[in-house]
């Protein structure tokens, strides 16, 4: 009340003239500078290679990334190149895994060599890290705990080092999942141990959908097949679409497919076509997989 009768002016009238206009001043400091940070980077990451729209989408996925120097990130690029990343691979890895430029050079390194010290070679690593870049954040203590459980669930240390080699998402998985997928497998008429090989020659096993796999036996058990993925389970990775198609469409000439000459199924597309003139398209638009498995007497 004695600064209002001295200087005729209320509280609310001082904060408005000077707090407000330098509250109002900092925010547009403050937006200008944001704005400057994201423009540079974003100059920057299209200056490596990458679109202005994929240059964006990694801003907005990693805002942080913004607050890094040019002169750290050059040295993280160049780290990279060093251990052994192409530039493509480099580009490749960004847009999949932007947090890759927040990871630091000297931890990226310590976990190359921590993957080595579990018996992996170098060049192994360096294709796990392509192929699930987000390894890089999965701490070395998960990782040893799953290899621990894979060697309990009946794998040697051998089975998962190339397990885990071919199909590194494994590492994402949860082992009651990895539990699952084994024990739903066994369930459609194979032994643990055959379970096991399956899973061994063909790891990528894990990453399809039970949907998927119980389709695919139950559709080989239909037809007389299903010794076929002990001895080759590779043969799991055609789509159940185009085996349907091809088997109907053997059917129809007469041709029934057996153990003994179920290699006709896994020809190439162009082998296909070279031999009977009919594409993989046209094929499955013919002998459509929905349709057929309706109504088992065509089978």
């Amino acid at each position: 009340k004695d600064f209002e009768r001295k200087y005729n002016i209320t509280k609310e009238e001082l904060i408005n003239k000077y707090c407000n206009s330098k509250i109002s001043n900092d925010k547009d400091n403050s937006k200008r500078n944001l704005s400057f940070k994201y423009d540079r980077m974003l100059n920057y990451l299209i200056s490596l290679g990458l679109t202005e729209k994929e240059a964006g989408f990694i801003l907005k996925r990693n805002p942080t990334i913004t607050d890094l120097s040019i002169n750290s990130l050059n040295d993280k690029i160049n780290n990279l190149k060093d251990i052994g990343f192409k530039h493509e691979e480099i580009i490749n890895l960004l847009k999949r895994f932007p947090a890759l430029l927040c990871v630091h050079k000297d931890s990226f390194n310590k976990r190359i060599n921590d993957l080595i010290n579990l018996g992996f070679t170098y060049k192994e690593v360096l294709f796990m890290i392509k192929k699930m870049p987000t390894i890089l954040c999965i701490s070395m203590d998960n990782i040893i705990s799953k290899i621990n459980n894979l060697i309990e669930l009946g794998f040697s240390q051998k089975d998962i080092i190339n397990i885990i080699k071919s199909f590194p998402s494994i590492l994402g998985l949860t082992i009651e999942n990895i539990k699952n997928k084994i024990d739903s497998i066994t369930k459609l008429g194979y032994s643990y141990n055959e379970t096991l090989f399956m899973v061994k020659n063909l790891p990528s096993i894990f990453g399809y959908s039970l949907e998927n796999i119980k389709g695919k036996i139950e559709f080989y058990n239909l037809i007389g097949l299903h010794d076929l993925f002990i001895k080759y389970p590779k043969k799991l990775m055609m789509s159940i679409e185009l085996v349907y198609a091809r088997y109907m469409f053997y059917k129809d000439m007469g041709i029934n497919i057996d153990m003994n000459n179920y290699s006709k199924l896994y020809h190439s597309n162009k082998q296909f076509y070279d031999r009977f003139g009919i594409t993989k398209e046209e094929l499955i638009n013919k002998y459509p997989y929905e349709k057929g498995v309706k109504d088992e007497r065509r089978i």
